[in-house]
């Protein structure tokens, strides 16, 4: 969450603009595809002749024999060509059923090492029956291909020789066990067809603290400009899906929609490429962003959808790629300029305050001299709530709300030409001293409204506007000597 602005910009033409930027959203390759722990078991089972043969001959060796299983992904529908592994390990383990010799090896017909060979599992039939006999490899550096037309499937292929005990009789059946276990298993790249994958994250929001203290009214800005900037490093077109972009005003609960296009990706290149880097700029000519601002919101709730492979699958010769390394990036650059208008804007703060007279031996009257010059293009209606230690209010500084500040003249463009001056006097007599004794803090409200409201004449913030404010108290009573 971007919660206060990380600069404030001066425009060329001299705007004060508030710069809200930050990371929106990042997702990585583990988040997108994932390789769990794979076992795949396979008994194999001799026939009468074949154990027959065993016990009057000794030996029968079995011709080699596939078994095909399928790779476990998820998600579940993605289809893969190739798989390179970062780190895992692979454990082919036998066991004998019956107490007759077997030795044999097996391997993945689609599993290769650095140099394309596929390694073979060699076993010698020496551990105990019912105990399993295993044998492991370190996957890192290892490919894996299996046939995408088939589910995933990858082939076990055996070749077993099973010999004579002769204090043993062969029997028909379950002869003995081969397992297989993919475990611990990470990606450097993986090939294939990923489907339609829907990318998503937390949604995250931008609070926009200019308007935090805002407690009723209106505030329009007629311009707003943000840009979207997408790093992507997945090896796949997408779609991003910016439909669930919404302000919420949680003072009032007043939710905005705004209605941007979708985003279009082509995804990186190729592996070991460079990622994609998209921008893509929003503003009054292409959407209705200004329409988040109007009323003032606290907060931009962004909730951002991709889905891959959005006009199909791949070419055959184009496949879709992910690595380790991948990752998804939208990062946000708000810029406010501060042009709009303001219609009975109610901001209120409350401070600590106390005053002391002790050097005074009694007060009749206070009177405070505000002295002000206004280069704002802004009327200022002016309340000060002296309220005690149990917040409740005790007195005011005016008796009412008072325009005590006039906007400083402005052109047609919303720009200042003169500012605008003025002098209040407040007298505090009686009771009146005595509940500002009493302060322990104020509240200040204050009501903005920009000159032609009514019409929605545009006023333009500067570098150059400020306030100036002169504050002199007198006090007449008797002092203390």
């Amino acid at each position: 969450e971007l919660n206060h602005p990380e600069e404030v910009l001066i425009l060329e033409n001299g705007l004060i603009a508030l710069n809200y930027k930050g990371e929106l959203f990042s997702l990585s390759a583990e988040s997108i595809l994932d390789i769990p722990n794979q076992n795949f078991s396979e008994s194999v089972a001799l026939g009468v002749a074949e154990a027959l043969l065993i016990d009057n001959s000794g030996t029968f060796a079995a011709p080699p024999v596939n078994y095909p299983f399928n790779i476990d992904l998820s998600p579940a529908d993605v289809s893969v060509s190739e798989i390179k592994f970062l780190s895992g390990s692979l454990t082919m383990s036998m066991t004998r059923q019956q107490d007759e010799g077997v030795t044999g090896s097996v391997m993945v017909l689609e599993l290769v090492d650095e140099n394309g060979i596929s390694p073979s599992f060699d076993f010698m039939g020496t551990t105990a029956v019912g105990t399993a006999e295993e044998i492991s490899v370190d996957l890192t550096g290892y490919k894996l291909n299996p046939l995408m037309d088939f589910s995933n499937q990858i082939t076990l292929n055996a070749a077993m020789v099973f010999t004579n005990n002769n204090m043993n009789t062969a029997v028909a059946g379950d002869f003995l066990t081969l397992e297989m276990s993919f475990s611990g298993l990470t990606f450097d790249h993986i090939i294939g067809d990923f489907g339609n994958l829907t990318i998503s994250a937390d949604t995250d929001s931008i609070n926009v603290d200019l308007f935090q203290n805002i407690q009723g009214g209106s505030f329009a800005l007629t311009n707003a400009i943000f840009d979207l900037t997408v790093t992507n490093s997945f090896g796949f077109p997408s779609n991003i899906e910016l439909g669930q972009v919404v302000s919420v005003n949680e003072n009032t609960g007043v939710e905005t929609p705004l209605i941007l296009d979708d985003i279009m990706l082509n995804g990186q290149e190729e592996i070991g490429g460079l990622p994609e880097v998209g921008v893509f700029n929003f503003d009054n000519d292409n959407s209705n962003v200004t329409s988040l601002f109007d009323p003032a919101p606290l907060l931009v709730v962004f909730d951002i959808i991709a889905e891959s492979n959005p006009d199909g699958p791949p070419p055959p010769d184009d496949l879709n790629f992910i690595t380790s390394e991948s990752s998804f990036d939208v990062a946000i650059d708000l810029i406010l300029p501060l042009e709009g208008y303001a219609l009975n804007v109610l901001v209120t703060d409350t401070i600590p305050a106390s005053v002391s007279f002790d050097t005074y031996e009694e007060i009749d009257s206070i009177e405070f001299k505000i002295q002000m010059e206004n280069t704002f293009p802004l009327d200022i209606a002016f309340q000060a709530l002296i309220l005690d230690e149990n917040d409740i209010v005790i007195d005011s500084l005016f008796s009412e709300n008072a325009t005590i500040m006039e906007s400083a003249l402005v052109d047609s463009d919303g720009n200042v030409t003169s500012p605008s001056s003025a002098v209040n006097f407040i007298l505090l007599k009686d009771d009146r001293v005595t509940n500002i004794q009493n302060m322990t803090s104020v509240k200040f409200r204050s009501i903005f409204n920009s000159p032609g409201t009514d019409n929605q004449d545009v006023i333009r913030i500067k570098e150059t506007q400020k306030v100036d404010i002169k504050l002199g108290v007198k006090i007449f009573g008797n002092i203390e000597l």
